[in-house]
């Protein structure tokens, strides 16, 4: 499916600490587990994901905006933007 080979895609050109920063978040770590395994505050795990989302965001906005079934196919969102 060419949704999936792009977030894959989209996930693979993120710098290294926000690839692994999104991977522990998509996974429901909390922020405070985050900043523990990465060496790092919880305000600074909290900055690092909304990073990574702020990229994947401009580099998938043809399947964002494209059908709002999207989602469904990634599977369901587990945190809410309050989250950032």
């Amino acid at each position: 499916m060419a949704l999936e080979s792009d977030v894959r895609a989209a996930l693979r050109a993120l710098p290294p600490d926000q690839r692994l920063a999104m991977a522990y978040r998509m996974d429901e770590f909390s922020y405070a587990v985050i900043a523990e395994q990465l060496g790092m505050t919880e305000q600074q795990a909290r900055d690092l994901v909304k990073k990574a989302r702020t990229s994947l965001k401009r580099t998938l906005p043809y399947h964002l905006n494209e059908r709002k079934e999207t989602s469904d196919r990634l599977g369901p969102r587990r945190f809410s933007s309050a989250d950032d």
